[in-house]
């Protein structure tokens, strides 16, 4: 009996992988967010604009991640997508470094802040698969794609 059980699970297994697949279906929330590694500011409290130097002092890394538990198969089917089809310049992990520099002029009274980190896509996907209750699963993921400077006024 549990030889003819064994058999009847493996067969009808086989059949219901043989009709199902998993896939990553369109992108359901898509939005890029910097991740600051380093800050500074320049306070200028003169009549007159002066102009002003950042130096990146710090470094950081960020590195493609995946908010739930998937197969290695499954994040890298993500990865592709994401790469593909919103952010062909994501990579796998990504550092800023230090000695990055930007320059300008900040206007009289007033304090400039600079931010250098990494911008990072986010992603949510859905990945359905048929077991034997035909499940789907939400996640998101997170790839970085460029390092660079905010600079604004505060």
């Amino acid at each position: 009996m549990a030889g003819q059980r064994r058999r009847w699970c493996g067969w009808f297994g086989a059949a219901l992988a043989a009709k199902c697949s998993i896939s990553v279906k369109p992108p359901l929330v898509s939005k890029r967010v910097f991740r600051k590694k380093f800050a500074t500011f320049v306070e200028n409290n003169t009549s007159q604009k002066q102009k002003f130097s950042f130096t990146a002092t710090k470094t950081g890394t960020e590195t493609y991640s995946v908010g739930a538990k998937v197969s290695g198969e499954i994040s890298a089917g993500v990865f592709a997508k994401i790469s593909a089809e919103v952010n062909a310049g994501i990579e796998k992990s990504m550092s800023t470094s230090y000695g990055v520099k930007t320059s300008g002029t900040v206007k009289a009274r007033s304090t400039i802040n600079g931010d250098h980190g990494i911008y990072v896509q986010q992603q949510g996907w859905r990945s359905s698969s048929c077991g034997s209750l035909g499940s789907s699963t939400t996640a998101t993921a997170k790839a970085p794609y460029k390092t660079g400077w905010k600079i604004y006024y505060s």
